[in-house]
C-alpha cells in the first residue's frame, strides 16, 4: 500500500514503542495505520482483504472500525497523549495524561466501553476529571453543546486569573500558561475577552 505519513507512536504494554504510518488502500481509498513493514506488504485494508475471501475471516484482521468515526477518536486519544511530535501533545501527554492499559492495548476493548456507554457519532469524548486519564471511570460521551458548556463552565473568573499570575510570575506566555493547567489558548482569550474590566484584570 501506498504511505501517506507518519500517524503516531504506539506504546506496547512492557513499555516499548512503535512508530505507526497511515497508509492508502488502493481497492477503497481508505487509511489504514499499521507499522512501516506491515504496511509495505500489505496488498489492500484488512477489510477490503476480507470481502476478496468471500466473508472468510483473515486470521491477521481484527476488528472492522479502522475507518469509522469511532477508530479516529481512539487513534487521536492516542496521538493526544503519546505522540511528541503532535499539535496537541502538550496539553496532555505533557502533562502525564495517559490512556489505560486496557483501552492503549484493545481498540475493542475502547469500542465495547464506547457503545455501551451512549456512543453515536454525534458525540464527543470528554474527560470528567480534565487533569485525569482517558479511563472508563474518567471518561463520557457529551455532545459538542454540553461540551462547549462544559468549557464556559471551566473558563472562570478565577481560573483565568490563576493562568495570567502564573504566566506573570514565572515569566512565561500566557499560551504556555494555558498549556500548564491543561486550557487551551483559544479558550482563554475567549474567557479573558468575556470578563474583560473585570476584577481578572484590576486585581
Amino acid at each position: 500500500m501506498k504511505m501517506l505519513y507518519e500517524a503516531g507512536i504506539k506504546v506496547f504494554k512492557c513499555g516499548s514503542k512503535k512508530k505507526i504510518f497511515a497508509f492508502e488502500c488502493p481497492m477503497c481509498s481508505g487509511k489504514v495505520l499499521t507499522d512501516k513493514v506491515a504496511g509495505e506488504r500489505a496488498k489492500m485494508c484488512k477489510a477490503c482483504d476480507f470481502k476478496n475471501r468471500g466473508g472468510h475471516k483473515n486470521p491477521a484482521y481484527t476488528h472492522g472500525g479502522t475507518n469509522s468515526r469511532l477508530y479516529r477518536t481512539y487513534n487521536n486519544i492516542k496521538n493526544r497523549c503519546y505522540y511528541e511530535k503532535g499539535d496537541h501533545y502538550a496539553r496532555y501527554g505533557g502533562r502525564g495524561i495517559k490512556m489505560c492499559d486496557e483501552w492503549l492495548n484493545s481498540f475493542e476493548a475502547f469500542s465495547a466501553w464506547a457503545l455501551a456507554n451512549g456512543y453515536n457519532d454525534t458525540l464527543t469524548i470528554d474527560r470528567i476529571n480534565v487533569n485525569g486519564d482517558y479511563t472508563p471511570e474518567n471518561c463520557q460521551w457529551l455532545s459538542y453543546k454540553e461540551n462547549s458548556l462544559k468549557d464556559r463552565v471551566k473558563y472562570t473568573k478565577e481560573n483565568i486569573k490563576k493562568i495570567i499570575d502564573f504566566s506573570k510570575n514565572n515569566n512565561v506566555p500566557l499560551s504556555r500558561a494555558c498549556v500548564n493547567f491543561g486550557f487551551t489558548y483559544a479558550g482563554f482569550k475567549q474567557a479573558r475577552k468575556r470578563y474583560k474590566n473585570t476584577e481578572v484584570e484590576n486585581d
